[in-house]
């Protein structure tokens, strides 16, 4: 929907400094999500918006990650393992005539891009697949809080354990169940259960870290749970 309104990413445009006609532009794609994915709403300009801003950025970096073919031709050969380079190729013209790091024009409008103050989480279909939710906007509330408690996390995690978990069975088809380490305390359980059915922000997250763990062998997905559960409870008793 964007690649095909280059008057919101190409600074070359005649319309890309027009910024009421650019909103327009940002809501008709808000239109077209709501018509064609309702269920998966709400979405507002902003988040569509800001997400674009940062699947750019990132598609800046990726592009570093690009080794020669070896011939005459400009553009090398993908090497990363980020799954929206070739949907993010059409804004390749301008990095080659820009560089790596865009225009001055596009940073400026990058740092200027307010984080959407008030909208619910966003889920987008993967460009690739029909219908396959991968993209995803937190609301401004959890990113902040996210930002503000990584650092926390991320001291809180041990380097290494006398407690880790065993090697679970490669036999098996449940790693969860494989670990004492990696099962939730009573009262954690006794959570679980009061909220199961709660429709929130955290239910969305609790969904995208589920993703990302069933991209995990079983050895790995056994330590990850643990480690997680050992960093949420840690919080409940604050």
């Amino acid at each position: 929907l964007v690649r095909e309104r280059p008057a919101l990413w190409d600074v070359d445009n005649s319309d890309y400094s027009k910024r009421e006609f650019k909103e327009s532009m940002w809501n008709d794609v808000v239109s077209h999500m709501r018509k064609n994915w309702p269920a998966y709403g709400p979405y507002t300009a902003a988040s569509l918006r800001n997400l674009f801003s940062n699947k750019r950025r990132t598609y800046r970096n990726e592009r570093k990650k690009t080794r020669p073919k070896g011939d005459q031709d400009s553009v090398g050969v993908y090497v990363g393992k980020w799954r929206y380079f070739q949907s993010m190729s059409f804004l390749e013209p301008m990095a080659q005539l820009r560089g790596l790091s865009g225009t001055a024009d596009e940073e400026t409008m990058d740092r200027e891009t307010p984080p959407p103050e008030s909208f619910d989480e966003v889920l987008l279909p993967d460009d690739d697949c029909d219908n396959n939710l991968e993209f995803r906007i937190i609301s401004a509330t959890s990113v902040a809080n996210t930002r503000s408690s990584s650092p926390e996390v991320d001291q809180s995690l041990p380097e290494s354990s006398s407690k880790r978990p065993r090697e679970p069975d490669a036999a098996s088809t449940e790693p969860f169940e494989l670990d004492r380490g990696s099962q939730p305390t009573p009262k954690t359980a006794r959570i679980v259960v009061e909220t199961a059915d709660c429709d929130d922000a955290a239910m969305y997250f609790g969904k995208t870290v589920a993703a990302l763990l069933r991209s995990l062998s079983p050895r790995k997905l056994v330590r990850c749970q643990a480690e997680i559960l050992g960093v949420i409870e840690r919080y409940l008793v604050e």
